[in-house]
């Protein structure tokens, strides 16, 4: 788990993608610090910086509070949220022309926090300036198909909620995977800095409690330091209670095929 600073675990999470924007713009990240009552009763404490219109962050601080339901990860839904906030800026904003030069930035002025209590500007910035990090390998299991709807496990190594996002947005560059019915994900990250203890989060993607259910796999089994992503394709015919069933199967099976399930959690 990536830290910065202090004895809680922490990520930070780019929420745009340098390459799609003008020079002169910073991208924001999102830094989430996991308190240990996270999820049972307390939500993570966000911080933004390089937010491009600094006189919303006080009301998306209040819309993300309303999206957090104790006992239910919330960063995937975060980081969701931002993002169409963010593409709702960009298409808002008039467009000009190629050749009107543009005054740089100043990423200082553009910094707005939820908690002061937390330095979150010092590790954005650290975690923008720093080199791109190196590409994780990601392995994708067999498809399996039945009355029409297919499912795909995909798995990856992570150590921390950044590198997950990551994997997911890595998955979401192939085609097929983009245009899946859902894209559900859980990862479980042990802390470095308290063995024992997890970082968790899942995403549902449209198929209700399927997120929580990989979740409560990747528990169950102890599978530590992963994420887990599996695909379905909707095939026109409802599977009803069984899709579940499918969906663990495939993670599972790709999560002991891979060696992230060992021991008595086999």
């Amino acid at each position: 788990m990536e830290r910065h600073g202090g004895a809680a675990a922490a990520a930070s999470v780019r929420l745009q993608d340098p390459a799609e924007l003008p020079e002169h713009i910073v991208p924001a990240v999102l830094r989430v610090d996991f308190p240990d009552t996270y999820p049972s009763v307390d939500p993570p404490v966000a911080s933004l910086k390089n937010w491009p219109k600094r006189d919303q962050v006080e009301g998306l601080h209040a819309e993300m509070l309303a999206l957090f339901v104790p006992n239910e990860m919330v960063v995937f839904s975060w980081v969701e949220f931002l993002r169409e906030k963010l593409n709702e800026i960009a298409d808002a904003e008039p467009k000009p022309p190629a050749h009107t030069p543009q005054p740089a930035t100043d990423a200082a002025s553009t910094t707005e926090t939820f908690d002061d209590a937390h330095d979150a500007d010092d590790a954005a910035s650290s975690f923008l300036s720093s080199p791109p990090p190196p590409a994780i390998a990601v392995v994708s299991g067999e498809t399996f198909t039945t009355q029409k709807s297919s499912f795909q496990a995909h798995v990856a190594k992570v150590t921390s909620a950044a590198d997950a996002i990551r994997v997911v947005n890595s998955l979401k560059q192939d085609r097929k995977i983009l245009r899946a019915t859902h894209n559900m994900v859980a990862y479980r990250i042990e802390r470095g800095d308290r063995p024992g203890s997890f970082v968790c989060d899942n995403d549902d993607d449209g198929e209700n409690a399927a997120g929580s259910k990989l979740a409560h796999l990747l528990d169950i089994v102890d599978a530590r330091n992963v994420v887990v992503v599996v695909s379905r394709w909707y095939g026109g015919i409802h599977l009803g209670p069984s899709r579940f069933k499918i969906i663990n199967n495939v993670a599972r099976e790709l999560l002991l095929q891979e060696g992230f399930i060992t021991g008595a959690g086999d």
